[in-house]
């Protein structure tokens, strides 16, 4: 018989082999196992690392709020003709406003008289008042009318006509007031001046980045500063404000205690009355305002009256300091033409009405006066306050009657530097 071969022991190791590789397999699965999820660790903290370095990725805006159109006849409670006998409400412009409730909305003004004879407050946000057509979309203010915006970001007005010529002298309040506004303009309206040439037609008052453009202020047949007044108040910023390519007729531009304001490429005349005009500019009452640029004007009122780009004192008790007071490439002609950095009133040099106002680090550059009376001038006293650091260079003085044009200085004018400049000394 063949020989058996005794193969258990054989079988045996096999079986020792297996058992022992499969405890290897398992072995690196759960290395694997752990490296991933090292690597996963590992990859969270890079990218929190990375959010940490470069900041988080802003969430995506919100979705803008509904748009809508409003008739603001909607809310007149009947028909009128729109005629100064039978004028539409102007309670229904601020009906139609309050009716958008937080939408972002356009009040249609149809052409027609809108009579506000009684004060009128909007507290909303995020609204246009269009007119059909600016001379004929008029809202016209009697007695103690006014509409008073109160606190509102995104308001525009566009295209309306504002009668404030009816409101009495004694009225001490203007026809539209914009308290607060952010964000906010008026563009393309007219706007005819109240009836106190003290008092503005429009009158706004703090806030920041908003804007005066294309406009056409009246200011006969009263004159004076009755149409357009710009100024501080508390808890606002007081800042960033343009005010651009609008036309002047007979008054003044008054602008006080704002930071950061560009106001250029107006026009003024005078025809209608043959006034005087002015662009004149007044910090705030307690702090330094900076930044004023005036820039590329034309005050051309010919033979009529004198004209100038002034400072401004504020009232007795208060301070007028700007640091940053810039005047370039403006057009002055007029009977007197002249800048100046305190004031136009020779009065107040002779007493101490500037004490604590000052004008610092003042630019007057390619400007061009003409006066046909007089000589013109550039005007540094300081007065009783001071006009610290100044740049007069490359501007052209001229006149009609061969006076010698000044440049005028006092003991408060401090650290002047003048050249480049035609028709006055550059001394």
């Amino acid at each position: 018989m063949p020989q058996q071969t005794n193969l258990e022991p054989r079988v045996s190791a096999l079986e020792t082999k297996v058992t022992a590789l499969t405890t290897r397999v398992a072995a690196v699965e759960t290395t694997l196992a752990q490296n991933a999820a090292a690597d996963a660790a590992l990859a969270a903290r890079v990218t929190a690392l990375e959010i940490a370095i470069e900041g988080n990725p802003p969430p995506p805006p919100p979705p803008p709020p509904p748009s809508s159109t409003v008739d603001a006849r909607t809310f007149a409670g009947g028909t009128h003709a729109g005629t100064a006998a039978d004028p539409w409400p102007g309670s229904a412009i601020k009906a139609a406003i309050d009716s958008l409730n937080g939408a972002v909305g356009t009040i249609s003004v149809a052409d027609g008289v809108w009579k506000f004879d009684v004060p009128v407050t909007v507290n909303k946000s995020n609204w246009t008042l269009q007119g059909a057509t600016r001379d004929g979309a008029i809202l016209r203010f009697e007695n103690t009318g006014q509409l008073w915006v109160n606190v509102g970001d995104r308001v525009k007005f566009d295209r309306l006509t504002f009668d404030c010529s009816h409101l009495p002298v004694n009225n001490p309040a203007a026809g539209l007031r914009v308290s607060a506004a952010t964000n906010s303009s008026m563009t393309g309206c007219k706007v005819l001046g109240h009836q106190n040439g003290g008092m503005p037609g429009t009158f706004w008052e703090g806030g920041n980045d908003n804007s005066i453009i294309g406009n056409d202020f009246h200011g006969e047949p009263f004159g004076g500063d009755n149409c357009c007044q710009l100024q501080p108040l508390g808890g606002t910023l007081d800042a960033r404000w343009t005010v651009s390519n609008n036309s002047f007729s007979c008054v003044n531009l008054v602008v006080i205690g704002l930071s950061d304001v560009q106001i250029k490429s107006n026009t003024f005349t005078n025809g209608p009355m043959g006034n005087m005009v002015a662009i004149q500019v007044c910090g705030a009452w307690d702090k330094t305002v900076t930044n004023v640029a005036v820039d590329g004007n034309t005050l051309d009122i010919g033979a009529s009256n004198g004209v100038a780009i002034t400072g401004l004192p504020n009232d007795p008790g208060g301070m007028s300091v700007i640091d940053g007071f810039t005047i370039t490439n403006n057009i002055i002609k007029g009977t007197f033409a002249a800048i100046h950095c305190q004031s136009f009133d020779s009065n107040n040099y002779l007493d101490n009405t500037l004490l604590g106002n000052e004008k610092r680090n003042v630019v007057i550059s390619g400007n061009t006066l003409h006066s046909y009376w007089g000589a013109a001038g550039i005007d540094l006293r300081g007065g009783a306050g001071r006009v610290d650091t100044v740049l007069v260079e490359n501007n052209t003085l001229t006149n009609s009657v061969g006076a010698a044009n000044a440049i005028g200085r006092d003991a408060n004018t401090l650290n002047v530097t003048v050249r480049g400049n035609t028709g006055v000394p550059n001394v």
